[in-house]
């Protein structure tokens, strides 16, 4: 009889809040192709359910959030893994990444994509190798983390290789909140669901108008964001206000 083979990405849902886990604990939850592959799918299948599913839970199994690129193993292709990563960016559900352990490289560049991070007190930590290995990062990192860190900070982090620890992290803005061992997980979902008692359109919208001025300028993100150049998914009615849609 053949081993039943345990799924490489985990989904669990709670309400209105989906948890997905890397499951590769022993690989320390390397980002192979299968990996890529299995996080797009579920978040297809998240961004065509905005009425039952309101934020997503991102983290990993075992002692590592993940230590980057599968790059012995299963290695996905620049393109598939920069495309999961813009669907992070883009999902109109908030994702949050809860940072369990260490975040190498490739998973810095995953969570740099992510709306919210937390991380546990004592475990986690993140660092960016690119530099010591003799390679550029390819899926997005070098000009998302500058954004959410500052310039200086971000080529410090990129040029020194150095680990970043949470208490570093959370004081350049990287991390919104340091949680106790232990907690990671149920401190996520209490700030999930404090999201999803809000309006769902709202902070989709929300979401897509501070990428939007982060990407463009001020004028072309007015401009993208005009009436009629929403996504129709986008578009809400008062109806849907009043049911807290």
């Amino acid at each position: 009889f053949s081993e039943m083979v345990e799924p490489v990405v985990l989904r669990h849902q709670s309400g209105p809040v989906v948890i997905l886990t890397i499951n590769r604990p022993k690989k320390l939850n390397a980002l192979s192709r299968q990996v890529f592959e299995s996080i797009s799918a579920n978040l297809d299948d998240i961004a065509k359910d905005i009425k039952n599913i309101g934020c997503v839970l991102l983290t990993g199994a075992g002692r590592a959030f993940s230590a980057g690129n599968d790059i012995k193993g299963d290695t996905p292709s620049d393109a598939l893994a920069t495309k999961v990563i813009d669907q992070i960016e883009g999902l109109p559900q908030p994702v949050i990444a809860l940072v369990n352990g260490m975040c190498y490289t490739g998973a810095f560049e995953v969570v740099a994509a992510c709306d919210i991070v937390l991380c546990c007190e004592k475990n986690a930590y993140f660092c960016d190798t690119h530099a010591k290995l003799g390679i550029v990062p390819t899926w997005g990192g070098n000009f998302r983390l500058p954004r959410r860190v500052g310039l200086a900070q971000a080529k410090k982090i990129f040029f020194t290789c150095k680990q970043i620890s949470p208490t570093e992290a959370k004081e350049l803005g990287l991390v919104a909140d340091i949680v106790p061992e232990g907690e990671l997980v149920e401190e996520g979902m209490k700030l999930a669901n404090d999201i999803c008692k809000n309006s769902r359109i709202s902070i989709m919208r929300q979401k897509r108008m501070i990428n939007a001025g982060w990407q463009h300028t001020i004028k072309q993100a007015l401009d993208i964001l005009a009436p009629g150049k929403f996504h129709p998914g986008h578009e809400f009615t008062l109806k849907d206000a009043a049911s807290n849609l």
